[in-house]
């Protein structure tokens, strides 16, 4: 029998109305440290890089991630 896919909804619903996880309270203090930052950039904060687009946070990773798709192929590196 195969495990069924989570969605990230049912995830986040899951740590905030089980877990007790205050997802709101992360929410706010995502949106103080990126304050003010309205067109696409990085802001490097808490080991983290905050991407914004158009004023929204669109994804969070660990400072330094290597980003897969700007790593150039073919360089005989493997």
């Amino acid at each position: 029998m195969s495990l069924p896919t989570v969605s990230d909804h049912a995830l986040i619903r899951y740590l905030e109305r089980v877990k007790g996880f205050d997802v709101e309270a992360v929410r706010r203090h995502i949106a103080e440290i990126c304050k003010g930052v309205k067109i696409a950039r990085c802001v490097r904060a808490e080991q983290a890089d905050f991407i914004i687009a158009d004023g929204v946070v669109v994804t969070v990773k660990p400072h330094g991630a290597i980003n897969r798709r700007k790593v150039p192929r073919g360089r005989g590196d493997e």
